[in-house]
């Protein structure tokens, strides 16, 4: 079952897998979903706070040729949105009009992937979830990184469906690397995608595999990793935030949910102090450290509704420089 799952074998004997002419039922499920993330678009409340603020600002900066500064926050996001200001004009619209079409090509790869896995009922069901799911609405009005992220991570998913040739590895390196700019973990994509895929060989093929793109991720990752380290004088995987990253889950005060470092960690010249410290409490209080994980992924997957705080936030408080 789990190899037929991961190859996406039809069961015709199975409910409802086979729908005639799939395409209608989501070419209305599209019409649906783009109707109200437009409605919303222009009933939008939203004024741009906190990371949205930097990214736009550093999506700006990079479209007039300025440069990044200080690598602080993951560049993927700017790095892309300052190319559509560059063509189209530095406008938070800009960004709002992204959101609207990455919302929809999402929609299509989520009908795309759950058609090749489960049918045509499920691809059906599932798309309109998505289509109509408030979170799913809500943040396409966020200039922010989730609907690239999320794009990117079933885009590579789809494309581990088929036989991986060279072309699909490349396909999915790139994918993973741009991922990666917005969130260093998913650097693993490529390893994880392969070990779920029965399809792809015996394991230690599988593996091999997985290593290969992962290593072909790692080399579209070097030109960003020579210039953030070159800027900075030291070496930067990807920006100089994952000391206070870290630092907010590990310390005194950690309870497995976000809490605010202090002031000075917003600052990418105290990176090494924050992850030095997080470091020294993970090293002096292990048994802690172990008992906060599950507290950890609760708070990472308990709330479905993060969008809306984000959307009514009005504060500009604390949000962090962008270069120094």
């Amino acid at each position: 079952m789990a190899a037929d799952f991961m190859r996406g074998e039809k069961n015709p004997n199975e409910m409802g897998r086979s729908v005639k002419k799939p395409w209608i039922y989501l070419i209305s499920i599209i019409t649906i979903g783009l109707f109200v993330r437009i409605v919303w678009l222009i009933v939008n409340p939203h004024e741009i706070v906190s990371d949205e603020i930097a990214y736009n600002q550093l999506a700006i900066t990079l479209a007039e040729g300025n440069g990044y500064g200080l690598p602080f926050w993951p560049p993927g996001y700017p790095l892309v949105l300052g190319v559509l200001y560059f063509l189209f004009g530095a406008s938070t619209k800009i960004a709002l009009i992204f959101n609207l079409i990455l919302s929809i090509m999402l929609l299509v790869v989520t009908f795309l992937t759950a058609q090749k896995l489960f049918g045509d009922w499920i691809a059906i069901i599932s798309t309109l979830i998505m289509a109509i799911m408030p979170s799913y609405i809500l943040t396409i009005s966020l200039v922010r990184y989730e609907i690239l992220l999320q794009f990117c991570l079933l885009l590579a998913l789809l494309m581990s469906l088929h036989r991986w040739n060279l072309g699909i590895m490349i396909g999915i390196a790139f994918l993973t690397a741009l991922a990666t700019l917005m969130r260093p973990l998913m650097i693993f994509l490529p390893v994880l995608l392969y070990l779920i895929n029965t399809e792809q060989g015996v394991l230690a093929s599988r593996i091999k595999k997985g290593l290969l793109t992962f290593s072909i991720s790692v080399v579209f990752l070097i030109p960003w990793i020579v210039y953030a380290s070159s800027v900075t004088g030291r070496f930067v995987p990807i920006a100089l935030n994952g000391g206070m990253n870290l630092w907010i889950g590990n310390n005194p005060a950690a309870t497995g949910a976000y809490i605010s470092p202090p002031s000075n960690y917003w600052n990418p010249q105290y990176d090494a102090t924050a992850g030095q410290a997080a470091i020294q409490y993970i090293l002096s209080h292990p048994l802690q450290t172990i008992r906060l994980l599950p507290f950890k992924i609760f708070y990472s997957l308990n709330r479905e509704n993060w969008p809306v705080d984000w959307i009514f936030m009005k504060t500009t408080t604390g949000h962090p420089q962008i270069s120094y």
